[in-house]
């Protein structure tokens, strides 16, 4: 993958990502707004959501053994759902967040597998999924994230993230789909971007249950 450079304003492309895990995705160009690792001021309040902790690293491959972000604790977020309720990302559950672009094409391949795997009964039910819908653009088409996720039968809790991706870049994330898998104790077990298997998907459940 590209590097990518922290956001003020963000201007997204679609790009093929060579990685460990062979998959392409949707990934984001910007301009610099800073490390991802510093602290998000304790607790900053910014187009609606309030990120406290510190960012994770920015991701830079696929390989659990060498992402800097493992092991370290995910920031906790207090933002709204795509309905306006009150919405938190916070450790204390294992969790997968899943990071999503209503016109990403492989977000839109990768939202119908996982519902299909939830409705096989399969997803391990301790284990909670999140998504963020990010990178709202209503001329790039499949607007709005709202009913393209209720067209698909999505009904996990969807966060909506900010125009300047606060989200986004809270997590590390560089492209689209982004999974960060969470354990119980909050820590990153593992990280993914781009189109991903099943398998794969079923992987980082797994990190997040085993962590």
């Amino acid at each position: 993958m590209s590097s990518v450079r922290r956001r003020s304003h963000a201007v997204v492309i679609c790009l093929l990502i060579g990685t460990s895990f062979d998959a392409s995705g949707c990934g984001s160009d910007s301009k610099t707004s800073g490390s991802s690792t510093t602290s998000a001021a304790k607790s900053a309040t910014a187009g609606g959501v309030t990120i406290t902790g510190k960012s994770l690293p920015a991701m830079t491959g696929q390989d659990p053994a060498t992402d800097p972000a493992v092991g370290k604790t995910i920031p906790t977020v207090v933002g709204k759902d795509l309905n306006g309720s009150t919405l938190t990302i916070k450790p204390g559950v294992p969790q997968v967040v899943m990071f999503v672009a209503h016109w990403c094409p492989h977000c839109q391949r990768e939202v119908p597998m996982i519902v299909g795997w939830q409705a096989s009964g399969q997803l391990p039910p301790t284990i909670k999924l999140i998504a963020v819908s990010t990178a709202v653009a209503a001329e790039r088409g499949n607007y709005p994230p709202v009913s393209w996720l209720k067209k698909e039968n999505w009904k996990n809790p969807t966060m909506a993230d900010t125009a300047k991706l606060e989200v986004f870049d809270a997590f590390g994330a560089t492209g689209f789909p982004t999974f960060v898998a969470v354990t119980a104790t909050g820590k990153v077990a593992q990280r993914a971007s781009g189109e991903v298997t099943l398998e794969q998907i079923q992987a980082l459940f797994q990190a997040a249950q085993q962590g």
